[in-house]
């Protein structure tokens, strides 16, 4: 089963897509309008790049098993990402 990353909103927020590898896959996510967060499933042993857009800027955050690091944040004070409790 895979881990859920949750990647917290101020602003609507489109995630576009996971990087797995050399290959480029659907993102699984659901989004949750009551908290403003948008859900992410990753499955064991991958890595994956999340892409998401915010005010005509693009955010990348690199996402691991158990951590999330924020790659290239440009509204730091909107966009967080972190890992499932």
């Amino acid at each position: 089963m895979g881990d859920s990353f949750y990647f917290e909103v101020r602003e609507e927020t489109d995630v576009e897509k996971l990087f797995d590898g050399n290959e480029y896959v659907r993102p699984r996510y659901r989004y949750d309008v009551s908290s403003n967060r948008i859900v992410v499933q990753l499955d064991p042993g991958r890595m994956a790049r999340v892409t998401a857009r915010k005010d005509g800027k693009v955010l990348v955050f690199i996402v691991r098993l158990g951590s999330a690091l924020a790659k290239d944040c440009a509204a730091p004070h909107g966009v967080y990402l972190e890992t499932a409790a």
